[in-house]
């Protein structure tokens, strides 16, 4: 980029790494020389085209301060290239700057590899500070797993009571009574008729209580009739449920553990 166009820092830089091995120094385009800069840049340009690895190191220093970071980069492959390993040092830190923490990762490994003990502090830094979000990640997906089979549990526990109430209810229902009908309380007797004056209002005499008594006990001379019957298959459901809930149970809390 020309120097007239460098007019302020851009707003958000693209960085982009290229590895050295994968592009040699004859294949890469060389940064245009730019005017010299006050306080001794001529002789840092010359230092750095002659081959100093610590000049090309200073002159990428002084492109990254001028937000011209691609220039930057191509001082800092070519200080590496010439023995000088803070030059990958200098571009992991562009790239954990823009969020590239594997890219980071990587060319920090490099240049520690390398002999920069820089390397090695901002590598330790860079995991360490990705440590908590990959526990907290680790630990929000086990919360949830938990909650889920304990939501299941609940769910088992909660299909099994019903049943076994459900199933209940139509047993109950289907046997025939015992004993005399009553009114209020009070014991009826053949030729009494109960009157009720709340709700429906709905009467009833002692012999239409006797007949459905009856009538209930021949059903059930036979057998159960299928009111009962799917009320004992429900009944026989639910410890099924209860088994699978404490089975699930189980198998949440071994996984806690």
């Amino acid at each position: 980029m020309p120097a007239s166009q460098s007019e302020g820092p851009e707003p958000s830089p693209r960085i982009s790494y290229v590895h050295p091995r994968r592009h040699p120094p004859a294949a890469r385009p060389v940064p245009e020389p730019r005017p010299a800069p006050a306080g001794g840049g001529a002789d840092l340009l010359r230092d750095a085209q002659a081959g100093d690895g610590s000049a090309m190191l200073q002159l990428g220093m002084r492109r990254e301060g001028e937000a011209a970071f691609q220039e930057a980069i191509e001082w800092y492959l070519k200080a590496a290239e010439a023995g000088n390993p803070q030059g990958l040092t200098r571009i992991g830190s562009l790239l954990q700057a823009v969020g590239k923490l594997e890219e980071a990762e990587q060319v920090y490994r490099e240049a520690e590899a390398a002999g920069d003990p820089s390397a090695t502090t901002l590598l330790s830094y860079l995991r360490t500070s990705r440590t908590p979000s990959r526990e907290n990640e680790r630990q929000n997906r086990g919360g949830r797993q938990e909650n889920d089979g304990l939501g299941r549990v609940r769910g088992f526990a909660w299909l099994g009571i019903a049943l076994l109430a459900f199933g209940f209810f139509l047993v109950m229902a289907a046997r025939p009574g015992s004993g005399t009908p009553e009114c209020d309380g009070e014991t009826m007797e053949p030729g009494d008729k109960c009157i009720s004056l709340t709700g429906n209002r709905s009467s009833y005499t002692y012999e239409e209580v006797m007949e459905r008594y009856e009538a209930k006990e021949e059903a059930w001379a036979d057998g159960p009739p299928p009111q009962a019957l799917i009320g004992y298959g429900l009944m026989a459901v639910s410890p099924v449920l209860f088994v699978a809930a404490v089975a699930r149970y189980r198998q949440v809390k071994d996984a806690e553990g």
